[in-house]
Parts: C-alpha cells; structure tokens; sequence
C-alpha cells in the first residue's frame, strides 16, 4: 500500500508541473514523451512504434528492419567471340549469371572485297590538267588506269644560259673543256693572265701587267774632281834628246852622252761629267699561283 502511496504523489508531482491554467481558469495537463527502445527488426517486416508508457507518461518504442542482403560482386569473363555473317549486327550475350558474367561475343565479318588488284595503264595527261584513277575492271577484278599530267614546260637552255652566265661573265675550271660546249654562246678563251678587280684605280677590261722585269737606265752624270781620281802614273814611250846647241829630237831610246829632259803628261779632257748605264738581272713577279682555264662569254 505504502509503494502505490508513493507512486501517485510522484505522478501528482509529475502532473502539476504539466499544469498549465488558462485565462478562463481551465487547467489543461501535458503528456510526457519519451523514446523507449530501438530495436532492429527481420529484413522485410514493417517498422513499428508503440508506446511502452501511458497516455500521460509516453514511452515510445521503435522496431525499424534492416535492409535485404545485397548481392556480392559480380565477376566479368569474357566467352566466346563468335564471326557472324557480312551484313549482320554485332552482339554481346551474357551466358553466365548476375553475379559471374560470361560476355560472348558476334561479330559480323565485312563486306568480301576485290578478288585482284591489277595496274593498268599509265597516261601522260597536258600539262595543268588533274591526275585521275579509273577502274577499268570489276568489282571482283579491279584493274587501274592512270592518268598523270606532265610538268609544265621548264626554261630554255638560252634563257638559263643567260640566267647563269650573262654576257660578259667569266667561267674557270680545271677542266679544259670550253663552256661553249657544255652550255652554249661564244666565249673567248684568257690565256696566261691574272684576274685584277675593278675599282677606283683599274677599269674592268684594261689589260697590262708583265710575268718579268729587267731593270734598266742611267746612273746620273757627274764630273770627278781631282781629290776624286785614284792615285795613278802615265808611262812615256821616247825620250827627248840634243846635242849642244843642236835641234831637239825624240829619241825612241836613250844613248850613250845623250842630254836627257824630263817629258811631262798633262791632265786632258775639259772637266765634263760621264754617265754609267745600268743593267740588272730579270726578276719573277709572280705571287703562288693556281693555274685554270678561263673563258669570258663574249655573246
């Protein structure tokens, strides 16, 4: 008696604080709610809620199921692979299970193609015109003609002579054929001569020059004083010779009791100057060399 004693004044506790009073005096009492249990239920069955208390003190308990079992993964394999017919579509069948795919699959062969591939003729097309294929065979035995057009027309050897080789150019080489030979156009051959540029001081087409000097002139006059002569003597052949009071001879000789006199050489000449020419050896002028033929194109 005493525990349903104490029960009720904890529900009148529990009451009175749920009192609410209205403005016309009415008193209304709130229930209590609570969550209760939560239990997992089957796969498949219904969610559930009841209320585990009373209609002042609820207590709501759950049952929520789980979900189905999913499937593990499924495995892909590859079966067969299947030539179907020209033509036909292109398949892909699973011969195993959900879990365990066996794809096979068809595919179509093409269309059959030409039995043999043959060149035909070849035809040189005008110039500027397109190239074409054409077959002349079957389907099955293909034979191809073709059609190629020409290049057009290139320079005239006088047009790429005179494109290389203008009037007036020079052409050298080891070789000794003339260029007149191998290209055309008169050409005058250049013999034993250097190539000099032209500029301020040469003008293109002068010629001159020489492969040797010899120098050679006059050493300028000069008259020799007497401090310059070289110390020197003059010999006499004769003799003066005379007797007493007698003409005076020239003797070719002396003799015996002849009176001899001194015979005496004068300076001769009037003091003029004199020249020596000079005269030297040939010198080479020529620097290192190659030798080539030369030709400049005269028309």
């Amino acid at each position: 008696m005493a525990n349903n004693t104490n029960d009720i004044e904890t529900r009148l506790k529990n009451a009175e604080s749920r009192v609410i009073k209205t403005e016309d005096g009415e008193v209304i009492v709130t229930p209590s709610i609570a969550i209760g249990t939560v239990t997992t239920g089957a796969a498949g069955t219904d969610a559930s809620v009841t209320n585990s208390g009373d209609s002042d003190d609820v207590v709501l308990d759950f049952v929520i199921p789980r979900g189905d079992t999913g499937h593990a993964a499924a495995t892909v394999n590859v079966g067969t692979v299947t030539t179907g017919e020209a033509g036909t579509d292109a398949s892909v069948t699973n011969s195993g299970t959900t879990d365990d795919a066996v794809f096979d699959f068809v595919i179509p062969r093409g269309d059959t193609g030409a039995a043999t591939v043959t060149i035909g003729t070849v035809t040189t097309g005008e110039a500027g015109t397109d190239a074409s294929v054409t077959n002349s065979g079957t389907d099955e035995d293909v034979i191809l003609d073709f059609t190629i057009p020409r290049g057009s027309d290139g320079a005239s050897p006088e047009t790429l002579l005179n494109f290389c080789y203008p009037i007036g150019s020079i052409y050298t080489s080891t070789n000794s054929t003339s260029p007149a030979e191998l290209f055309g156009g008169t050409w005058t051959q250049i013999k034993d001569t250097f190539l000099l540029t032209a500029g301020d001081t040469y003008t293109a087409g002068d010629t001159g020059g020489a492969a040797t000097v010899t120098p050679s002139g006059t050493v300028g006059g000069h008259t020799l004083t007497v401090s310059e002569i070289p110390s020197h003597s003059h010999k006499v052949g004769r003799v003066l010779t005379a007797a007493s009071g007698s003409a005076m001879t020239v003797a070719t000789a002396y003799s015996s009791g002849a009176q001899h006199s001194q015979v005496e050489s004068y300076y001769t000449g009037g003091g003029g100057s004199h020249n020596h020419g000079l005269t030297m050896n040939s010198q080479n002028n020529m620097p290192p060399y190659k030798v080539v033929y030369a030709w400049e194109r005269t028309a």
